[in-house]
Order: structure tokens, then sequence, then C-alpha cells
């Protein structure tokens, strides 16, 4: 008697390559102390690939300085534009008369 001859068998997988994948996102600032009296840091998102379509970061603004009395921010997004790679809020101190410590900012 003959053996019936063997089945075999290879799989491939075809990998779905219309979407492109999102591009992260990393936050930075230019000055990590700033003066009261009118210092100001930049607040950077960059992107890891050129933006397909604007990408807006919502950015909350936290920490023990308080809003308009000590900094005034230029916006609470980053609005990174089609084809580019970063876009920046600014924080300006606003030079107080009140004698205190040192106060933060964190975004």
């Amino acid at each position: 008697m003959v053996a019936p001859p063997a089945t075999q068998q290879a799989t491939i997988t075809i990998t779905d390559d219309d979407a492109a994948p999102l591009p992260t996102v990393t936050l930075a600032v230019d000055n990590e102390a700033i003066a009261e009296a009118g210092g100001v840091a930049t607040f950077t998102a960059t992107l890891s690939a050129a933006a397909t379509a604007d990408v807006t970061v919502d950015l909350g603004l936290t920490g023990t300085a308080t809003d308009v009395d000590d900094y005034i921010a230029s916006g609470n997004q980053i609005v990174i534009a089609t084809g580019a790679t970063s876009g920046s809020v600014t924080v300006t101190a606003v030079d107080d008369a009140i004698d205190d410590d040192a106060e933060t900012v964190a975004v």
C-alpha cells in the first residue's frame, strides 16, 4: 500500500499599512528658572514626525504660582500646523509687590 501524498501549508501575514502611526509628542521648556520681573519661559511641544493635519496639544497649567497674579501664559494649547514638527507657548512672570518664596508653573 502506498501512503497518500502529505499536504503542506505555509502562511503569510499581510500587514495593513494604510494608516500611518501617530507621532509621539515631547514637551520641553527653555528656561527652568525665570526672573519675577518679566522673565519668559517658552514651552515647546515637538512631534516625532511631521504633522499630516493640525495637531492640538492641550496644556494643564498648575503649580504654586497663580495665573494672572504671578504669570501670564500666551495660551493653554499648542497648535502644531500641518507639515510642522513643533509649536510653542510662552509663560511670562508678573512682578508683584508680595515678598514670597519662589513659585512654580508646571505644564
